[in-house]
């Protein structure tokens, strides 16, 4: 069997969607099926990870495009991937969500080749998040269009795979959302990185930064439109008065960092940094007393953030700021991994959560979250899928 992935990214270890396409990628060549990626030719970060890859797996990397601007590389890789996934070779199809609005592509392949069978795994959906962001109104003609893009591409798949029961919500209020059973399938976010245990004492970026005697909050991934850092601020402001030990450390890129920087320079007990090197990933993850994500309100199903999967190995408690009714949200209550707060719980409420959660851990992580690119790969590649 030949399957086909198509995502802007592909490997490395910044870049979520990329290090768990890698990983499905692997796993479907254990399978036994022929694999080729579609993907672009830019990196993400300046630090690139190398992507071990099976003989099985074959890469074709075509211009991203280089832009800042995020719209124009969108629509160069995406214009090019519409055209090529009907025309290249594979009986199975798997179009991830960046660029979105590829599975445009999903009819046009059906015309050439009716016993084709695709497969949407969506990451950020669009154009739930452009809405989500208030860049277009719910109400307003270009979300109607946008939408009825992906109404058009539902038409043409064979299974969703989704990372929540939240997001697939969203997507059943979709006209062409098939009730079909075994149509979709939930698998939360992964990280298969290779996370080892660091001894606080001996850590060198808890060396490097003089963090022996702090207590470090952490965030660390993506600080885009969809997440927030106000109340963390507003904490960091009221510890630091009180001459606190603690200390917030950003380790992020993404739209919200510029405007972090400016609000946090004057605060010394904050820290905003680049992405570390992939070899000082443990180092970095296992330098917290406690880790933090973030998520806009509006944004819950449209965003699923993956920081959660590499913090589990770590043992440390989490501090959940974002919508109740998120996936995240969810994960954390049912499994006893933290604290959820609502975004404007403001500075007192984030400190009383962090004095409380400084003094647990958490007692293992959770082995069903390994095992996502497996479940991802098996769903893709059986036998009884049903075809549309």
């Amino acid at each position: 069997m030949r399957v086909l992935l198509v995502n802007r990214f592909f490997g490395g270890n910044q870049v979520p969607t990329g290090r768990m396409l890698a990983d499905v990628a692997g796993e479907l060549g254990d399978l036994g099926c022929e694999v080729v990626v579609l993907t672009g030719d830019h990196e993400y970060t300046r630090h690139p990870a190398e992507v071990q890859l099976s003989s099985r797996v074959q890469v074709r990397r075509v211009c991203t495009g280089r832009s800042r601007n995020r719209l124009l590389n969108w629509a160069v890789f995406g214009i090019q991937a519409v055209v090529l996934i009907p025309l290249m070779r594979w009986e199975r199809c798997v179009i991830l969500t960046d660029p979105p609005f590829m599975i445009l592509a999903s009819r046009l392949a059906k015309v050439l080749g009716r016993e084709r069978r695709i497969f949407w795994w969506t990451m950020d959906l669009y154009p739930e998040a452009l809405v989500a962001d208030r860049m277009i109104s719910p109400r307003g003609i270009c979300n109607s269009v946008l939408r009825q893009f992906n109404e058009f591409g539902l038409r043409g798949l064979t299974g969703v795979i989704t990372l929540g029961i939240r997001q697939k919500e969203r997507l059943e209020l979709y006209r062409q959302w098939s009730r079909k059973p075994g149509f979709c399938t939930v698998i939360p976010p992964w990280d298969n990185r290779n996370i080892s245990p660091r001894d606080k004492k001996k850590n060198e970026l808890v060396q490097h930064f003089g963090w022996q005697k702090r207590r470090v909050v952490l965030y660390a991934g993506n600080l885009g439109h969809g997440h927030t850092y106000k109340d963390l601020l507003e904490a960091a402001m009221i510890l630091e008065k009180q001459e606190q030990n603690w200390v917030f450390a950003f380790f992020c890129q993404g739209e919200g960092r510029t405007n972090l920087e400016k609000e946090g320079k004057s605060l010394p007990n904050v820290l905003v940094h680049d992405y570390v090197a992939p070899e000082l990933t443990s180092a970095l993850l296992y330098a917290a007393t406690i880790h933090v994500i973030t998520m806009q309100d509006g944004w819950e199903g449209v965003v699923v953030p993956s920081k959660l999967y590499g913090i589990l190995y770590t043992r440390a408690p989490v501090l959940f700021i974002g919508p109740d009714d998120s996936d995240t949200a969810r994960e954390i209550k049912e499994l006893g991994l933290g604290v959820v707060l609502p975004n404007g719980c403001g500075g007192n409420k984030v400190i009383d959560a962090l004095e409380t959660l400084s003094l647990s851990r958490l007692r293992q992580t959770p082995p069903e979250h390994r095992q996502g690119a497996r479940a991802t790969a098996a769903f893709i590649a059986k036998e009884d899928t049903n075809v549309r």
